[in-house]
């Protein structure tokens, strides 16, 4: 019996514009031919009583059609594995219905059960192997987004592995925060309310402070009608990948419509000092010495999209900044949320903690011990233990999240998961560590989670002895510590290659201008890491900026330094479990009067002998 369930009808009125799919673009051909398309549809002149919006809305719909036309609406289905080979799976899966039909109309028949039991393992085996191959090419694609640095990219891909997450709606508050919302429209309602409340908050901007703002000359050329050259340029000049606007036409169509297409559309001082000096050697202690070479300058604030961070030698110049700041956001309009801004205070060494008392309007700010910024998280004790177990946690569950669709699922080969795990788990894990300052006990960290999700990839137990080299070594992949070395040392070679006003460079080569480092043990400094990195990979320390003035040659020699390193150290660790096992049988030799008269089994104790003989015991009866 076939039931057909009718999809809901869209109300009357309400046209809703499909997404055009993008993605066709790609291929060149599909390019001539929209160019070619878009030239037709545009060649008809419009009449001279046209309005500009009637030669806006021409062009708009035009060109919109067109495109809906050459590329298609954009699929919102999730595509999987299956999706891509639809069109061999569906004769497969037919002729496997065909000869089921065959079967149950026939059960006696042995040929025609025969027939489909041959063609439901052909089936299940290409199956398989087709989730398989996609598998090993989005583990190939998100590896590619990850080395290239390409964010949006390598989320899409990351989100095709996971697969589609289940859909549903989370209950809400509402406003006084007693009634708890599970009705769709209360929840759509409460969430109109509280943007509401958050967005359209009465604002006054003041005057004054506006007529303070430099004014800048009259530009006369911007009343200039821009040339076809200045469109063209515009237009090359858009990001691929964002949302269409009200025209529903994504910046991919304007930049791939061809010719026929364009000719249509015609300081506070408040911070911390460094000083830096970016011509010398980055370990000659003696370069920050000299009077005439050295600079100075100021990092009063980190800012990045919507992450805004201020820094200040002390709670009072920090006190003095954020004032200013609020004034400043007070004067035009803006509201500082006291809720999300957070204070932080980092001692220095040997001095004792006080809880910093920074207040925005006479509210003081919640003073916390750690928080995130661009995902890494910051320390008040100035090292990295929260945000190494803050990677290992979100690595976790990155690895969790997998274990139903790669790790457990049949038909997918080894190489297909150790690529998935190197693409989507390490990566995860080691997010951000360019920067990081790692001791020993980090690493060690580091590595055994890395083991830990290995042995389980590979189905080693404890029980089977097998050393972490020989993990390793079976999963073709490096230990955590020369990964980070490696990353660490590509990020440096690239800062080398700054030009000296950027600020990172300026960090990397500088040092603070006020304070200095106390006798006895010292914290470790990320160049002290760059400098053991460099030593670890036969790099002189020395000379690396020169090698790393040159990208490819630097990459190359991190490369083969990485490798040295990696066998130098598997085979140290070869030789102390050898000198382990010496040691330990020298210092307890077996007695031979030990032995099992069962099975000959030489024991080293009388009671590891007599724990033995249990495993010889007749079964007790029930």
């Amino acid at each position: 019996m076939c039931l057909y369930i009718q999809p809901k009808r869209r109300p009357q009125g309400q046209k809703v514009t499909k997404r055009l799919n993008v993605e066709k673009l790609k291929s060149s051909d599909v390019i001539h031919e929209l160019q070619a398309a878009i030239n037709d549809k545009l060649s008809v002149p419009l009449t001279t009583s046209d309005t500009i919006e009637d030669q806006w809305a021409h062009l708009r719909d035009s060109t919109y059609s067109t495109a809906l036309e050459i590329i298609g609406p954009k699929n919102k289905k999730h595509q999987d594995w299956f999706d891509e080979n639809d069109s061999e799976i569906q004769p497969l899966l037919e002729e496997k219905r065909q000869l089921l039909r065959a079967h149950q109309s026939d059960p006696r028949c042995v040929a025609k059960k025969a027939a489909f039991t041959n063609i439901r393992s052909k089936v299940q085996a290409r199956l398989r192997s087709m989730q398989d191959a996609w598998l090993s090419a989005k583990a190939d694609e998100i590896q590619e987004h990850a080395d290239n640095h390409d964010v949006r990219k390598f989320y899409d891909a990351l989100r095709a592995v996971y697969g589609p997450q289940s859909s549903g709606s989370s209950p809400l508050l509402s406003s006084d925060g007693t009634t708890l919302l599970n009705d769709k429209k209360q929840i759509l309602y409460r969430w109109a309310e509280h943007f509401n409340s958050v967005l359209n908050r009465p604002s006054t901007i003041n005057d004054e402070a506006i007529n303070q703002l430099r004014q800048e000359p009259i530009n006369e050329e911007l009343d200039i009608p821009p040339s076809s050259e200045e469109v063209s340029k515009a237009i090359k000049q858009l990001s691929s990948g964002k949302a269409p606007g009200p025209d529903s036409i994504p910046a991919e169509v304007y930049i791939s419509g061809g010719p026929t297409l364009l000719d249509a559309i015609k300081d506070s001082h408040s911070g911390f000092d460094i000083k830096y000096r970016c011509d010398g050697k980055l370990f000659n202690i003696r370069r920050m010495q000299a009077v005439t070479r050295v600079k100075e300058t100021i990092i009063r604030d980190l800012l990045f999209a919507d992450d805004c961070a201020l820094n200040a030698p002390n709670e009072t110049e920090m006190q003095h900044q954020m004032d200013r700041f609020s004034t400043g956001c007070d004067n035009f309009g803006l509201t500082i949320s006291t809720k999300k801004t957070e204070a932080m205070y980092q001692p220095a060494p040997g001095d004792a903690y006080h809880e910093p008392c920074i207040t925005v309007k006479g509210q003081k700010l919640h003073a916390v011990e750690q928080f995130t910024y661009l995902g890494s998280t910051l320390s008040r004790t100035a090292n990295i233990d929260t945000e190494v177990n803050h990677r290992i946690s979100t690595a976790s569950s990155a690895f969790g999240r997998l274990r139903d669709n790669v790790w457990k699922r049949r038909g997918i080969t080894l190489e297909t998961k150790l690529k998935v795990y190197r693409a989507a788990v390490q990566t995860t894990l080691l997010y951000g560590c360019e920067t990081w300052t790692p001791y020993k006990r980090h690493e060690n960290q580091l590595n055994g989670f890395q083991l830990r999700c290995l042995r389980s990839l590979l189905n080693i137990r404890w029980q089977d002895r097998i050393p972490d080299t020989e993990v390793l070594k079976r999963a073709g992949l490096q230990t955590i510590t020369t990964i980070i070395r490696k990353t660490q040392l590509q990020w440096a070679g690239h800062v080398s290659r700054m030009p000296d006003g950027r600020i990172p460079k300026q960090l990397f080569y500088g040092e603070l201008s006020q304070g200095k480092r106390t006798a006895g043990g010292q914290k470790k400094r990320y160049k002290d890491c760059l400098k053991t990195s460099l030593k670890d990979f036969d790099i002189n320390p020395q000379s690396w900026e020169s090698r790393a003035a040159e990208r490819s040659a630097w990459r190359c020699a991190i490369s083969l330094g990485a490798d040295r390193a990696e066998d130098q150290r598997a085979t140290h660790a070869q030789r102390k479990r050898e000198r382990r096992k010496e040691r330990t049988a020298g210092a307890q030799p077996a007695n031979p009067a030990f032995t099992c008269p069962e099975c000959g089994r030489v024991c080293r104790a009388r009671i590891g002998l007599i724990s033995h003989l249990r495993t010889h015991r007749p079964p007790t009866p029930n």
